[in-house]
């Protein structure tokens, strides 16, 4: 009796062994499953992109792999780095805003660059001078057959002062390090090694806002007499992309009214030869706005048909404006 006692213990402890062993083998394949199905959420959360439609709706766009998007968000980076550190107003508080973000998407290669350009003077300058500097990005070519990738940048900066506007070439190149993704660093990108390859002009645009066809104290006897009508005389210079020659002075009749259309023809690679419709020569009726210095409330209107210069070929055309 008591023989049959022990071997139903040992029978009921073989049972209770066998149990704990199927109840722990399933909870390793709950918790196995369950980690890895988390795993797979998260891969699949991580291959959307969540664009906001005028900061109103959400919409969901899903992309089909997150590496096809390496590519155009580096090449995003690297614009975006370089709008932001070459882009400068005559604002102090602008500038270092926009370099600031411009430092945090990059390591302290951009850094020394900073450090060179403010310890020379640059920034001060553009604020002083009432500067406005505007970079274009013409193309970003990147590298993605080894790591760190290597990107070259080509752009261009358009250096726009009162009197002046100069077009300079900007061709740097860089590494790209993978890096985590945040609100100051979106595309998940640090840049390292920035080096300036070229950086030289390639035209200028340099106008007077007034000018006088009398020298020496002609023109103090002409501003004490208010006679105002030699302003309407400026002069203009102007240079082509690469070009280079001689200086040409030239009695073409252009106007104030054909600044525009010229800018946009130099900037397309136009000689200075080319920038301009009327030729030497021409006749033209051009409209000139007569006021004394600091008298800007009264302003009679002229035409002219002539040379700048010769204020005979100005006639009135009765009109005249005050203002209120």
């Amino acid at each position: 009796m008591e023989f049959k006692s022990l071997k139903n213990i040992e029978s009921s402890f073989r049972q209770i062994r066998l149990f704990g062993i199927v109840f722990l083998s399933l909870c390793t394949v709950v918790t196995v499953w369950s980690v890895w199905n988390s795993y797979r959420f998260a891969e699949k959360q991580r291959e959307k992109i969540y664009v906001l439609d005028n900061g109103k709706s959400l919409m969901l766009a899903l992309s089909q792999d997150l590496s096809q998007n390496r590519p155009a968000e580096a090449r995003e980076h690297v614009r975006r780095f370089h709008e932001l550190f070459f882009t400068l107003s005559p604002e102090k508080s602008a500038i270092e805003h926009n370099v600031k973000r411009a430092l945090l998407l990059a390591d302290k290669s951009v850094y020394h660059y900073y450090s060179d350009f403010a310890e020379k003077g640059y920034y001060n300058r553009i604020i002083a001078g009432n500067i406005n500097q505007v970079l274009k990005v013409d193309s970003v070519v990147c590298d993605f057959n080894a790591y760190p990738y290597r990107a070259v940048t080509y752009a261009t900066q358009k250096i726009i002062r009162q009197s002046n506007v100069t077009e300079r070439s900007l061709v740097t190149t860089c590494r790209l390090l993978n890096a985590s993704r945040s609100d100051d660093n979106p595309n998940g990108f640090t840049i390292e090694g920035f080096t300036i390859i070229e950086n030289k002009d390639l035209q200028t645009i340099i106008l007077s806002d007034h000018g006088y066809n009398i020298e020496g104290e002609a023109v103090k006897v002409a501003q004490k007499n208010e006679n105002e009508t030699g302003r309407q005389h400026p002069i203009l210079f102007v240079k082509g992309l690469n070009e280079s020659h001689d200086l040409q002075v030239s009695g073409a009749p252009i106007s104030y009214e054909d600044l525009v259309e010229a800018y946009y023809k130099l900037m397309d690679g136009a000689a200075s030869d080319d920038c301009f419709a009327y030729k030497e020569g021409d006749q033209r009726e051009r409209r000139y706005l007569l006021y004394k210095y600091l008298g800007e409330d009264h302003m009679v209107e002229y035409v002219q048909t002539g040379y700048a210069g010769d204020e005979s070929t100005l006639v009135p055309t009765g009109r005249v404006f005050d203002a209120k």
